[in-house]
């Protein structure tokens, strides 16, 4: 598993975005930790389709697996495809 360290870095990302959604954060973090989720969501969602053909030749048959770790690691996962 490359990588390790970026992925639990990105873990704790998710993990504060989501936690925003049921905890108002002071001041302007809280608008700051919307828009940031926003962000993430958007560019893994394109990820997930630039990454497609990949996904599907490297997680055949675990697709929900395969997309699942792109949305969520994004090019941290990704990126081990690439030459």
């Amino acid at each position: 598993m490359p990588n390790t360290v970026g992925k639990i870095m990105m873990l704790l990302v998710w993990a504060v975005v989501i936690a925003n959604i049921w905890i108002d954060f002071p001041g302007p973090l809280d608008s700051w930790l919307g828009w940031i989720g926003a962000l993430l969501v958007a560019a893994h969602l394109i990820e997930c389709a630039v990454f497609s053909a990949k996904i599907r030749q490297h997680h055949a048959g675990e697709l929900a697996l395969g997309y699942g770790a792109v949305f969520l690691f994004g090019i941290l996962h990704a990126g081990q495809w690439q030459e």
